[in-house]
């Protein structure tokens, strides 16, 4: 009878392989959504009733023919798409009822065979004919779809805005953290439902429910459930002690983790020249940066120049030092205005990009009075930058205007810094030097150094 039965085992039926195919996305779109799947391996019934069903790699399925004896075969798998059978572990699987392969032994003329998706199996189609005799004969063709799409595949958690990064330690500051979830697809989608924990080494964070903002918390840890999109909102509440915040999101074994800075006061305020020398006429970017007592880098300060002798020259008529701005472009008149801050833009990465320290500055440093920078202030590294210009002062001559110029910031009265720029004459020589090896090996590196001299001997920086 088994031989019989082997051999009436027909090819794939085309009609039923078109029902079913209309089915398989309406199968998989659901399992995206079913709380059974979860990264944890489940047991998926197919009963005689359904022609196709949803599991994950990991996940068994049993297969349920309602007969005496039956034959469960696999006659196709896509690529990438990995099982086998619980018993005997092949494509193919002969059981009576009653007997070892049978798994559920207490229901009478009816066979349960076990399929067992691969745990590293990939995504796709798994085609099985059944066949089944002992009562009414089964002969079907059904669909098993595998998928990743209520599987954690990803965990992260990030500043939802590059300021986020970095806050005052005080108890009235925030930054916002967004935690996304994403399923094991391809391509990956949010994963909907999966509760996700938040801890902070400082500071306190509330998580909000459904992907709305969070609400400030009142202890260093929450949890909430993540939206259709796979995200929670995480809010960070500055506690009042400066340091660096570790806020780390936790589901099941993975976990990730952001860095937040909570800055105290400013106690530290550092100037130094892009570069320390520059022709009559050029111009160069100081970087000012601004750290508490811990060193952590304070965003927002405001610098201002010092009061009294913000510039001071090698003669009384010193060169005249001002900041610049970039200006929208007039006709016929220059696109940079003089009197203005002016952003430094890195010519190759956007994350070296430093600030003016202000954009709204019409006098120069000649003019205190009317030095007032940006209150946006410095970035969330701490910096910002003022851009000088190296103009001979009316009636100075070329003696007095070159020579080393020192400039004076400040944060308050007594927190100050400088920066002392060497005004160059014209280029006027050029020498090279290498290093100690100046033999060109094949693949080998050498330097050599080009330096550019004034008249008087002072190196002319780039203008």
């Amino acid at each position: 009878m088994k031989s019989n039965l082997i051999s009436a085992i027909a090819g794939w039926k085309s009609a039923a392989l078109l029902a079913l195919v209309a089915m398989v996305a309406a199968v998989a779109f659901s399992g995206v959504l079913s709380n059974s799947q979860t990264a944890d391996a489940a047991a998926i019934d197919l009963p005689d009733a359904d022609d196709s069903t949803t599991a994950a790699p990991g996940d068994t399925v049993n297969i349920v023919v309602p007969n005496a004896f039956a034959q469960v075969s696999i006659t196709g798998m896509a690529d990438g798409v990995s099982a086998s059978f619980s018993s005997g572990g092949g494509n193919s699987v002969a059981c009576s009822s009653e007997a070892p392969c049978d798994t559920d032994a207490d229901t009478a003329d009816s066979v349960t065979v076990v399929l067992k998706v691969a745990d590293d199996s990939g995504e796709g189609h798994i085609l099985l004919d059944i066949n089944g005799i002992g009562g009414t004969a089964t002969d079907k063709t059904k669909v098993i779809t595998v998928s990743k799409a209520g599987q954690v595949g990803s965990l992260a958690i990030k500043h939802t805005t590059p300021g986020d990064a970095t806050i005052s330690a005080a108890t009235t500051s925030t930054s916002d953290l967004t935690v996304t979830v994403k399923n094991a697809s391809t391509p990956a989608g949010g994963l909907q439902g999966q509760t996700v924990s938040v801890t902070t080494t400082h500071g306190t964070v509330g998580c909000g429910t459904g992907g709305a903002a969070a609400s400030a918390g009142s202890s260093q840890t929450c949890s909430a459930a993540t939206s259709s999109d796979g995200e929670v909102r995480v809010l960070l509440t500055g506690g009042g002690v400066e340091g660096i915040a570790t806020v780390k999101a936790i589901l099941g074994a993975r976990s990730a983790e952001a860095k937040v800075t909570l800055f105290g006061d400013a106690k530290n305020l550092s100037a130094e020249p892009m570069q320390k020398s520059v022709e009559i006429g050029g111009s160069v970017f100081v970087v000012l940066t601004v750290t508490d007592g811990a060193g952590n880098p304070v965003a927002g300060q405001v610098i201002t120049p010092v009061t009294t002798k913000e510039v001071v020259g090698p003669a009384d008529d010193a060169v005249l030092v001002t900041t610049e701005q970039a200006t929208p472009e007039v006709a016929n008149e220059s696109a940079v205005g003089v009197g203005y801050s002016k952003d430094f833009i890195h010519p190759t990465d956007a994350s070296k990009s430093i600030p003016a320290c202000g954009d709204d500055n019409t006098g120069s440093l000649e003019n205190p009075e009317t030095e007032v920078f940006d209150t946006d202030g410095t970035n969330a590294a701490g910096e910002c930058v003022v851009q000088v210009n190296t103009q001979k002062a009316a009636g100075a001559t070329k003696a007095t205007t070159r020579g080393e110029h020192t400039l004076n910031f400040q944060v308050s009265a007594t927190i100050k810094a400088s920066a002392t720029i060497e005004v160059a004459g014209a280029p006027h020589s050029i020498t090279t030097s290498v290093d100690d090896n100046p033999t060109v090996e094949p693949s080998s590196v050498t330097e050599i150094t080009v330096s550019v001299w004034d008249d008087t001997g002072v190196l002319v920086g780039i203008t």
